[in-house]
């Protein structure tokens, strides 16, 4: 039947492989956390990268802004990546002060996590009625927007953060050791740490800027 080949082809499927692909990308992304923190509890959230996406899109729904129809179709999902690229940038910027070190960007992270939960809260309380309600469907995580192209944009930003933690996975298993270990190995740790972190970012802006 051609309306059932039609829901298969043109909303079931790009679903099916959105989630796929974002499940894979926050679980790679919880890997290299856990592996660069060594603790079992680390995970892709931990350094504010969401909530930086959260504040972003709760300041777009409600602050008064007058856009074009197609940028405002895309909206929320290019403010949650922006505001996620864009806490990462701080957190990285605050991080390098003075004693730079895992350490340091774990705390400065848990910081700007609170700092942006807080200002979404107080985003909440301001908004009306209709403001809130779009913020809590957004809040709640959604893949109904799936589409073909939504599926290629995701996955272009992902492939190159993917094949850079192939190429430095060896040098997060040796990170395991201990960072003064593995630069006796041989180990550019600071350099290993960024690309890692980075990378991190990339794959968690990437997944929540189109499920929430």
């Amino acid at each position: 039947d051609e309306t059932l080949r039609q829901i298969w082809l043109t909303i079931r499927l790009p679903r099916v492989l959105l989630a796929l692909v974002i499940g894979g990308s926050l679980a790679l992304a919880g890997c290299v956390m856990q592996g660069l923190f060594r603790n079992p509890l680390a995970d892709p959230g931990l350094l504010g990268i969401s909530s930086g996406a959260a504040l972003a899109v709760a300041l777009w729904v409600v602050l008064p802004l007058s856009l074009p129809a197609l940028v405002m179709l895309y909206a929320p999902m290019l403010a949650a990546f922006l505001g996620a690229l864009a806490a990462t940038g701080v957190i990285f910027l605050l991080s390098k002060q003075r004693d730079p070190s895992l350490s340091r960007l774990l705390l400065v992270g848990i910081a700007i996590n609170a700092l942006c939960g807080a200002a979404v809260g107080v985003l909440s309380w301001v908004s009306n009625d209709a403001q809130l309600r779009q913020l809590s469907l957004w809040g709640m995580g959604s893949l109904g927007q799936a589409q073909w192209s939504t599926l290629l944009a995701v996955t272009s930003l992902m492939v190159p953060a993917v094949l850079a933690i192939w190429r430095c996975a060896s040098a997060l298993n040796l990170l395991q050791l201990g960072e003064e270990e593995a630069h006796y190995l041989g180990v550019d740790v600071a350099l290993v740490q960024r690309i890692l972190l980075l990378c991190s970012a990339l794959l968690v802006a990437a997944a929540v800027a189109v499920s929430g």
